[in-house]
């Protein structure tokens, strides 16, 4: 049974984009400590703030790395024991490459936060789009160091898919008690 091809692709989308997800998602576990900004401001404005920190910003890329590392290794076996699967997870992934699309996208989440301090937003304030896309853009960006071309067809499905999931985990954070706020 041959799997639709435009299912392949999303699903390869995800694959590719797993680690950015979980160095996204995964600090606020981590958070805690000094904030990455030092408590520094930049025309009398926070650089950062408080919830980008350091142990934050380390466990991250940490997790997105390890995240990235099991899909290297599972790859390979997953493709052995589905045939059918039609190489569905042949990507050319790499340690560097989730270890780059992690840093990348706690980069881009930072650029996030530096846009909201200029904007005068506090934390947890809203920003639609900048809050769940800036991360998944430096993502894409520091992964094109080594992968060139990204597919078109993953950008076109993880926009989408990214501002749907950001809203979904926020609100389950928020229930659950690991967010202030449901946004």
């Amino acid at each position: 049974m041959a799997l639709d091809l435009s299912l392949i692709m999303f699903l390869q989308a995800i694959w590719f984009i797993l680690p950015a997800y979980a160095a996204n998602g995964l600090p606020v576990l981590f958070g805690g400590g000094p904030p990455i900004d030092f408590g520094k401001t930049l025309n009398e404005k926070r650089i950062f703030g408080d919830g980008k920190t350091i142990r934050g910003f380390i466990g991250g890329v940490i997790s997105g790395t390890l995240v990235g590392l099991t899909l290297f290794y599972v790859g390979p076996i997953l493709n052995q024991s589905i045939p059918e699967s039609q190489g569905l997870i042949e990507l050319s992934y790499n340690p560097i490459v989730a270890l780059l699309i992690s840093v990348g996208a706690l980069i881009g989440d930072l650029v996030g936060s530096f846009i909201k301090r200029r904007l005068n937003l506090k934390r947890g304030a809203p920003a639609p789009v900048l809050d769940q896309i800036t991360f998944l853009v430096f993502a894409f960006l520091f992964a094109l160091l080594i992968i060139r071309p990204i597919p078109l067809e993953y950008v076109i499905f993880l926009i989408p898919l990214t501002l749907g999931l950001h809203l979904f985990t926020n609100f389950i954070s928020w229930l659950i008690g690991i967010k202030k706020v449901p946004y």
